[in-house]
C-alpha cells in the first residue's frame, strides 16, 4: 500500500517524461551526455535533474530547448522540452532513477538511466516475452515471482541489456497498482520490478497490449498508440551499446509480413537513425513481438545479426528461424513466461559483432535447477547469490557465495558489497571493477568468473 501511494503521488503530477521512461532506458558513459524528452504543463519550469542510485545521488548540469515535437506519429503525442544532461566524469557505473525537479514538483523515471564506465568487450543480453501478467485465470503472484527470478539471474550475470518483446501486462487502466508491481516490484511478496534490474531494460508492444480488453483489434490505431504512450512509453526506439545497434519496433498491430502499413514511419525513423547517430557498428539487432514482420525492411538497409520476438508461445524449441524467406536463421522466439519458466540468453562480442547462445542452440535457458514452476516454495534456481552477513554496510568483512548450476561457465558475474567507509578493502576470488563512497556506505563491485556446475566463495575484508 505504501509503494502504491508513493507511485500514485509521483505519477499524478503535471508534466511527463517521454524519454527515457519505462519502455526505454538511456545508456551513457560517465562523462557523456544524453537527452531527456519532457512534456511540460503550461507554465511548468524545469529546475534541475538528479540521478538517484541505490547508494548515491548525483547532480548534473543541463541545457534546455523548448519547442513542440511529435514523438509518436500514430498517437500524435508530443513533448515540449529537449533537455541535454551532462553526466559527471566520476559518476559510478550503476542504474539510476532519473529525477526531474520542476516548479510543480518532482517527476521520476525509475531506472531511466544506466551509466557505464566502459562498454564490455563481451556482454550478456537477456530476452523474455509474453508474461501476460494479471491475466484472468493465472496466479498473479507466481507470474511476478517468475519475472523477478529472471531479473535476479540477469543481475548476477551482470547482463547489460534486457529486452521484453510484448504482451507484458493486463488491465492497467483500472489497476494502477499493477504498474508499480511491474516496474518497481511488490514488497509484500518480495519481488523485483523491471526498474530494479541492473541491466538497461526495453519493452516492445504486443498484440495484447491494447487499449480495450487487452486486444489491439478492439481499438483504433490512435487509441492503442495513445494507451501505450501513457502506460509504457515509446512504441519504437533505437539505441547503442558500444558497437551494437539495437532497434525496438512495434510490429504487433495491423500489418502484414510484406508491408509495414501504418507502421512504416518506424522503419523510416530507424533507417534515418542508422544513417545518422546510429551509423557504424558491427552488430545489428531488431526486436519486436512477431518474428517475421517488418524485419526484412530493416535488413534491406543493414544486415541484421539477431532478431528477437515472442508471440508464438511454444515455438522456442526450434529456434532459430528465418525472419523472411531466404534470410539467415537468426530469429529467436522467447518462451512465454505465462506457461514456462525460461528466458533466452545471448553473449555478444563487442569487438567483432558475433554472438553465442551459452545455454545451447535454441538460446532457451531454464531458470530452475529443480522445483515446480507453479510452486515458488520449491524453486532451486540455476544461479543464486547469498551473503554470509547482512550486506548493508554494517560490517567490514563479508562473504558471498554464488552457486552456478548451469552447465556452462559465466564470465564476469557481479557481486556488490556494501561496507563501511574509511577502509581499504581486499577481495579473494574476484577482481574489483569499481568502488566508491555512497551517501552512507562504501560500495565495492566485484567481477568473478564462474565455472560450469560450480560453487564460488568471494570474500571481502579490510587490508591491514
Amino acid at each position: 500500500m505504501v509503494l502504491l501511494l508513493i507511485w500514485l503521488s509521483l505519477t499524478a503530477l503535471c508534466g511527463n517524461i517521454v524519454y527515457p521512461w519505462r519502455a526505454t532506458t538511456a545508456i551513457i558513459q560517465s562523462g557523456g551526455s544524453f537527452e531527456v524528452w519532457f512534456n511540460a504543463d503550461s507554465g511548468q519550469a524545469i529546475h534541475s535533474i538528479e540521478l538517484n542510485g541505490p547508494y548515491n545521488t548525483l547532480s548534473t548540469s543541463i541545457s534546455t530547448v523548448a519547442d513542440n515535437w511529435v514523438y509518436d506519429p500514430m498517437s500524435g503525442n508530443t513533448y515540449t522540452h529537449t533537455i541535454t544532461v551532462a553526466v559527471p566524469a566520476d559518476t559510478p557505473a550503476d542504474r539510476y532513477d532519473l529525477v526531474l525537479n520542476t516548479s510543480t514538483g518532482t517527476i521520476t523515471s525509475y531506472g531511466g538511466v544506466k551509466v557505464v564506465k566502459k562498454y564490455k568487450d563481451e556482454y550478456y543480453l537477456v530476452h523474455m516475452s509474453d508474461g501476460h501478467l494479471f491475466q484472468n485465470g493465472h496466479d498473479f503472484d507466481v507470474l511476478l515471482k517468475r519475472k523477478s527470478a529472471m531479473i535476479d539471474i540477469a543481475n548476477i550475470m551482470d547482463a547489460q541489456i534486457i529486452i521484453e518483446t510484448g504482451d507484458n501486462m493486463y488491465n492497467v487502466i483500472n489497476h494502477p497498482e499493477r504498474e508499480a508491481y511491474y516496474f518497481l516490484g511488490n514488497d509484500s511478496i518480495h519481488t523485483k520490478g523491471m526498474a530494479k534490474a541492473t541491466a538497461a531494460t526495453f519493452l516492445t508492444p504486443g498484440n495484447h497490449d491494447g487499449a480495450i480488453a487487452n486486444d489491439f483489434n478492439k481499438a483504433t490505431a490512435q487509441q492503442n498508440a495513445d494507451f501505450f504512450n501513457r502506460y509504457w512509453g515509446m512504441q519504437s526506439h533505437s539505441f547503442k551499446y558500444g558497437n551494437g545497434r539495437f532497434i525496438n519496433i512495434n510490429n504487433a498491430w495491423s500489418l502484414t509480413t510484406t508491408s509495414a502499413d501504418d507502421h512504416q514511419y518506424q522503419i523510416d525513423e530507424a533507417i534515418g537513425w542508422l544513417r545518422g547517430i546510429g551509423a557504424g557498428g558491427n552488430f545489428h539487432l531488431a526486436a519486436g513481438h512477431i518474428y517475421n514482420k517488418m524485419h526484412s525492411l530493416l535488413d534491406a538497409e543493414t544486415k541484421l545479426s539477431l532478431v528477437l520476438a515472442g508471440h508464438n508461445h511454444h515455438l522456442f524449441t526450434n529456434n532459430p528461424y528465418s525472419f523472411t524467406e531466404g534470410s539467415p536463421a537468426v530469429a529467436y522466439i522467447a518462451a512465454s513466461t505465462r506457461e514456462y519458466f525460461l528466458f533466452n540468453l545471448f553473449k555478444i562480442n563487442n569487438t567483432n559483432g558475433s554472438f553465442t547462445t551459452p545455454s545451447g542452440a535454441t538460446a532457451s535457458t531454464n531458470v530452475l535447477f529443480s522445483g515446480t514452476k507453479d510452486s515458488p516454495s520449491t524453486w532451486v534456481p540455476n544461479l543464486k547469490l547469498t551473503f554470509t552477513a547482512a550486506n548493508d554496510g554494517s560490517g567490514t568483512s563479508n562473504s558471498a557465495t554464488i552457486e552456478n548450476k548451469f552447465p556452462f561457465a559465466i564470465e564476469g558475474a557481479k557481486v556488490r558489497f556494501a561496507v563501511p567507509e574509511g577502509y581499504d578493502y581486499a577481495i579473494t576470488n574476484g577482481t574489483i571493477d569499481q568502488e566508491f563512497d555512497g551517501t552512507s556506505v562504501h560500495v565495492v563491485d566485484v567481477s568473478v568468473n564462474l565455472e560450469a556446475n560450480s560453487t564460488t566463495l568471494i570474500e571481502i575484508a579490510p587490508t591491514k
